[in-house]
């Protein structure tokens, strides 16, 4: 039986790229609070399987504890402008047999959400509301420079500046595993980041339905019914 437990910020691996700020230095605006229509883009059956969406396995002897993690969630990435925002799935169980789940939300960015404790993070699933409540990110916030500082770029017609900046901010939120047999489930789902700056929405692409999917089936199992 799924439990809930003290297991945040468990073997998390940071892979950061550098932000873009558009010629002019104008910063991004804070996403409208008008959620916008999600698009289906469903995880076909036949793709479940493939290998890359295979949950992982680690165990730590040490401090006894076993992590299985889901492949990465991306939500939203443009490796030119160095954006990145993703969730990942994590059960993680004690030698007792204490087990708990938690969504991983790692955003990438060159303007800071700041997330807070609290209801944070918001998944709407066939327009069925779902809130998640963690501690925020102050303990997972980092700010790393390039030390060749800002360097112009073109793509195509457009100008840039790739600055030197960008804002990391880790969260984590303790989920029900029936909840993440309802999100696999889910057709269409739009998944809304807030900050106390600013907020984030982005609609599940097909490989993030991919990766809950597989988790779902191969992690959750029984502890979703």
């Amino acid at each position: 039986m799924a439990r809930r437990g003290g297991t945040r910020g468990v073997g998390r691996t940071l892979h950061l790229t550098l932000p873009l700020l558009l010629a002019g230095g104008a910063a991004r605006q804070p996403a409208s609070s008008q959620l916008e229509p999600a698009v289906s883009a469903e995880c076909a059956p036949a793709s479940i399987d493939d290998k890359k969406w295979a949950p992982t396995t680690h165990t730590d002897e040490a401090n006894g504890f076993t992590t299985i993690r889901s492949a990465t969630a991306v939500l939203a990435r443009d490796a030119w402008a160095g954006t990145h925002s993703t969730l990942t799935l994590e059960q993680v169980t004690l030698r007792s047999g204490f087990r708990s789940y938690q969504v991983v939300a790692s955003y990438r960015d060159p303007e800071w959400l700041f997330i807070e404790p609290g209801e944070s993070l918001v998944f709407f699933v066939d327009s069925v509301r779902i809130g998640l409540t963690g501690v925020g990110s102050a303990e997972h916030r980092e700010e790393q420079r390039d030390p060749r500082g800002d360097r112009k770029v073109v793509r195509g017609d457009e100008k840039g500046l790739l600055a030197d900046r960008r804002a990391v901010e880790i969260a984590s939120y303790e989920i029900e595993p029936a909840l993440i047999r309802t999100i696999a489930d889910g057709r269409t789902i739009t998944v809304r980041l807030i900050g106390s700056q600013r907020e984030r929405e982005y609609s599940f692409t097909r490989d993030a339905s991919c990766a809950f999917r597989r988790f779902a089936r191969d992690a959750v199992g029984r502890d979703s019914l």
